[in-house]
């Protein structure tokens, strides 16, 4: 009889034993996803320097309804990389990223009709382009009004600052957000940059990334825009866990929030480490999470970290579960010249499992599936109503991973 599958198992009724894999253009890769009511996964990423939306059916083929076979690819200016994508109420994409032309890079945004056609409702031919110095956009999240706020970078000013624009319905800059839409944080001489943004059921703001001390950093925004006093200091909150960076947050029915990131753990051989970090609503860092653990640095934050330096994590997507379990992704890398540091490494997708209280769940350690090309790892997640999850990232194509995590 066939063995009683376990989390991290890779699911068998998806792609091929779990994976799907696809070639658009010379070079693709994914950057997020969402899951539709009807069990389609839709994944937004970068083909060539083209916006690249795809749709999958429940089983993993390409959905012949979507653009053509199932891909849409959008050229805008020069150049351009998809980071973030939303699905709206009425079935309409939002993919969100930055783009360039003639040297000048402007948050980018996309909307399409549920078939893939780009909606002429919305910007210029359904394509907006905010231009500002230096801009990155790395994440979008839609309000309870259907606005849109796209949180990124931009060096307006001290050469970089976390920078938050928000969008009416149609496209256009919010006037009544920050300055003519646009909202700049500064941190610090040095660039600051939000790499993840979530909204709270009371609509407030927070993004997460680096601040320009090199720290792991949390921000918290009013819906007008200005940061809220009652978060952090001042409404920014950090920590300095082994210089950690965040890359992907999640906000718990309790109202805490879960930021992952990397950060550098020194010794001979210099590890990168991966940090889950979660505060209170007030922002500062939860004493229960994790404060019997070994591997930590500080109440509040868990450190997945390695001996000698012979692997590289860097979680990239983070979602927590209906049990309060924070279930993270991303990229996992094994030397393969042990005693040699940074010579040669093999890179994977991978994911693990924290109970509620912040330990190592057991019975779902860290699993890694290896990427074909032996370059790989994941950029987003989501979790299925039946408790399968979906990783979506590259192996030097679009590469989308459905895996079990049990009840």
């Amino acid at each position: 009889s066939r063995a009683e599958a376990t989390p991290g198992d890779l699911d068998a009724t998806f792609g091929t034993g779990g994976v799907v894999s696809t070639t658009v253009g010379t070079t693709s890769s994914g950057r997020a996803t969402v899951l539709q009511p009807d069990g389609k996964i839709v994944v937004a990423g970068v083909s060539n320097g083209f916006f690249l939306l795809l749709r999958y059916r429940p089983d993993g083929t390409l959905d012949a309804d979507f653009g053509s076979g199932g891909i849409v690819t959008t050229p805008i200016g020069d150049s351009a990389t998809a980071a973030a994508l939303v699905r709206q109420a009425d079935g309409k994409l939002v993919v969100a990223g930055t783009s360039t032309s003639s040297g000048q890079p402007s948050f980018a945004l996309v909307r399409y009709d549920d078939d893939g056609t780009p909606d002429a409702g919305f910007g210029s031919a359904g394509i907006v382009t905010t231009p500002l110095p230096g801009a990155a956009a790395y994440a979008l999240v839609q309000q309870a009004d259907d606005k849109l706020v796209a949180a990124g970078t931009s060096n307006a000013g001290d050469g970089g600052e976390i920078t938050l624009i928000r969008y009416t319905m149609n496209g256009s800059l919010d006037a009544t957000f920050g300055t003519g839409g646009v909202v700049t944080t500064s941190l610090g001489s040095n660039p600051d940059v939000a790499y993840a943004v979530a909204l709270q059921p009371d609509q407030q703001i927070v993004a997460c990334g680096r601040n320009s001390s090199g720290q792991f950093a949390l921000a918290r925004y009013d819906t007008n825009g200005t940061l809220d006093a009652t978060f952090g200091t001042g409404g920014v909150s950090g920590t300095s866990a082994f210089g950690a960076s965040c890359h992907a947050l999640a906000l718990q029915s309790d109202g805490k929030i879960v930021g992952v990131g990397s950060g550098v753990m020194g010794g001979s051989f210099p590890s990168v480490i991966a940090a889950v970090v979660r505060v209170a609503g007030d922002g500062t860092l939860d004493p229960a999470f994790v404060t019997n653990q070994p591997l930590y640095y500080s109440s509040g934050v868990r450190i997945f970290a390695s001996s000698f330096g012979q692997s590289y994590q860097v979680p990239r997507a983070v979602t927590v579960d209906s049990a309060g379990r924070t279930i993270f992704a991303g990229v996992y890398a094994v030397n393969m010249f042990p005693g040699v540091p940074h010579v040669v490494y093999s890179y994977s997708f991978y994911a693990a499992r924290l109970n509620a209280d912040g330990t190592g769940d057991a019975t779902f350690p860290l699993r890694s599936w290896p990427a074909a090309s032996g370059f790989g790892g994941a950029s987003a997640l989501l979790l299925h109503p039946d408790h399968k999850a979906v990783a979506v990232g590259t192996d030097s194509r679009v590469a989308v991973v459905r895996f079990l995590t049990g009840l």
